[in-house]
C-alpha cells in the first residue's frame, strides 16, 4: 500500500529567499527554484484588478517554468523537478502548469515572510550572513526569458500563417503541419494545431506546439496567450476550440480560466490523446470536449459559414 508524502514544511531559509526576493522586486510576487547551482527566479506585478487576475495566462509560477525551459531546454527538466516556490498561491492553471512540466510547488505567503524579517533578516540583504545568503548570491532572473520565448512564438505564428478560410479542423491541420515542417518540437512531441472560432464562426487565431523552444508551449497554451497579448481579455461565451489533438491538463486549466464561461470555451478535438494527463482534465469535468466528428461538423461549418456569407 503506497503512502502518500507528508506536506512539505516550508524551512526559515526558503522563506528568507522568498522574503529577499520580493524586496528585490518591490509590488511583485515571485517564485523560484534552487537547482543546486543557481536560484532561478520570475516576477510579477500584484494584479491591481484581482477580479481579472484568474484568467491572465501568465504567474509568477509560469513565467518561472517558461524562462527555465527557454533559456537552457535540454535542462528544464532536470531543474523542473526540484521542488517549486511561490509568494503567492497557486491558481487553477498554475497548480496545472506544475502538475505537467514541473513537479511540486510549496508556497511561501508573505506574511509568513514578513515574519522572519522580524526575527532578523534585513529585507535589503541579499548577500551576507542569514538564511539564504549564499544561495541567493547565484540568483538569476528568468523572466525577461519567459517574455522572449512569448514574443518569439507571437513572431513565428505572424509569419506566413495558414490561409484561414478553410474550416475550423482543416485550419488546425494546417496549423499542426506548419509545426511539423518547422521542427520546432520536443523530442517526444506530435505536431499539433489549435484554432479559436468566434460566436459568430470568425476563425480568430491559430496556434502550432513549439516545444523545442519549450516544453510548455503546447498549441493551446500559445493560442491563449497570444489572445489575451493581443485583447487583454477572456474569451468569449460561445467560443469553440477546434485542435487536433486531446487537450492536456495544462491546456485544459488555461482554456478554463482563460474563458468567460465558467466551464471553459467547447472543445472539438482531432484524436484522442492515450497520455496519462489528458485524463481528468477539467474540460471533461465540465464535459465540454469532444471528438471531431467528421460529417456532423464539416456540415455545421458549412451552415454557419452560408449563413455568415447570406447564402
Amino acid at each position: 500500500m503506497s503512502r502518500r508524502a507528508p506536506p512539505y514544511a516550508v524551512t526559515p531559509e526558503d522563506r528568507a529567499i522568498t522574503d529577499h526576493l520580493r524586496h528585490r522586486h518591490p509590488g511583485e510576487e515571485v517564485a523560484w527554484v534552487d537547482d543546486g547551482e543557481l536560484v532561478l527566479h520570475a516576477h510579477r506585478p500584484i494584479p491591481t484588478d484581482p477580479s481579472s487576475a484568474a484568467s491572465v495566462p501568465w504567474s509568477p509560477v509560469i513565467d518561472l517554468i517558461q524562462g527555465i525551459a527557454s533559456i537552457e531546454p535540454g535542462r528544464s527538466h532536470a531543474r523542473l523537478r526540484r521542488r517549486l516556490f511561490s509568494s503567492v498561491p497557486l491558481r487553477m492553471m498554475d497548480a496545472a502548469f506544475v502538475k505537467v512540466q514541473a513537479k511540486r510547488c510549496a508556497v511561501v505567503l508573505s506574511g509568513a515572510a514578513k515574519r522572519i524579517v522580524g526575527a532578523g533578516v534585513p529585507p535589503g540583504r541579499v548577500q551576507g550572513e542569514g538564511p539564504g545568503a549564499s544561495r541567493l548570491a547565484r540568483a538569476v532572473d528568468v523572466t525577461p526569458a519567459a517574455e522572449e520565448a512569448r514574443a518569439a512564438v507571437r513572431t513565428a505564428h505572424h509569419l506566413s500563417p495558414p490561409p484561414a478560410g478553410g474550416l475550423p479542423m482543416e485550419v488546425a491541420r494546417e496549423w499542426a503541419l506548419r509545426a511539423r515542417r518547422e521542427g520546432e518540437l520536443h523530442r517526444r512531441d506530435r505536431p499539433v494545431g489549435a484554432v479559436l472560432e468566434l460566436p459568430d464562426g470568425e476563425i480568430a487565431l491559430g496556434a502550432m506546439n513549439r516545444g523545442g523552444e519549450g516544453r510548455s508551449l503546447h498549441a493551446e497554451v500559445n493560442l491563449a496567450q497570444m489572445w489575451w497579448a493581443r485583447r487583454g481579455a477572456p474569451i468569449p461565451k460561445g467560443s469553440r476550440v477546434h485542435v487536433t489533438l486531446q487537450c492536456c491538463r495544462m491546456c485544459a486549466a488555461v482554456l478554463v480560466a482563460l474563458s468567460e464561461d465558467a466551464r471553459g470555451p467547447e472543445v472539438i478535438f482531432g484524436e484522442p490523446d492515450p497520455g496519462r494527463f489528458a485524463r481528468e482534465t477539467l474540460l471533461q469535468t465540465f464535459d465540454r470536449e469532444r471528438p471531431f466528428d467528421r460529417l456532423s461538423d464539416r456540415l455545421a461549418d458549412r451552415s454557419t459559414a452560408e449563413d455568415l456569407s447570406g447564402g
